[in-house]
């Protein structure tokens, strides 16, 4: 019973994330594309392209934050 928890729990997890990055990946894009892309089809022909957007937008933040954070420091 508790191996069907963690696995309903898994689920749950897996589709919150994507459609976290989806919608991050959206506003992105259309904030990139002046509201040209995303729009009607395109965002139902193209979810994977979103969502990998939206990742991807995700890791440039962190890599930023972590660069900011890491200035001045030494090396080794």
């Amino acid at each position: 019973m508790k191996v069907l928890a963690t696995m309903d729990t898994l689920w749950f997890l897996s589709i919150a994330w994507s459609t976290v990055l989806f919608h991050l990946g959206r506003a992105f894009l259309l904030l990139a594309t002046l509201g040209r892309f995303p729009r009607g089809r395109d965002r139902e022909r193209h979810v994977n392209a979103i969502t990998f957007a939206g990742a991807l937008l995700l890791l440039l933040a962190w890599l930023l934050i972590a660069l900011h954070n890491n200035r001045g420091a030494a090396p080794f």
